[in-house]
């Protein structure tokens, strides 16, 4: 009966495995730099399957804040930021918001002629 003792040990093992990986999976917040992070970014399949299927979408520049970068960051389509948003949730501890740009228009001004 030392088959049950061996499955108990495998367990344990694949256990400390699994955390060790869900650890390591996560780029840490901190010494990162805005070119580093867009790197890693643009070496993700899902931005290179956006390069290779070149999907129609609104073009409307989309700003993402990072707040551990200090710095926002504009992409050319709400896709592109969708996958960036995608890419910090599962491969970062980065926190970020998408930055509302306002367009606003000089009052008119009234001709007296």
């Amino acid at each position: 009966m030392r088959v049950i003792p061996r499955f108990q040990k495998g367990l344990f093992r694949l256990a400390l495995i699994s955390i060790l990986v869900a650890a390591c999976s996560t780029i840490p917040a901190q010494n990162l730099t805005k070119s580093e992070v867009l790197a890693s970014f643009y070496e993700t399949p899902e931005y290179q399957n956006y390069l290779v299927l070149k999907p129609i979408t609104q073009q409307v520049m989309v700003s993402i804040e990072v707040f551990e970068l200090g710095g926002i960051i504009d992409f050319p389509n709400p896709y592109v930021a969708g996958l960036f948003k995608a890419y910090l949730e599962e491969h970062t501890s980065l926190s970020f918001k998408t930055v509302v740009n306002t367009i606003t228009m000089p009052p008119e001004s009234e001709d007296d002629d």
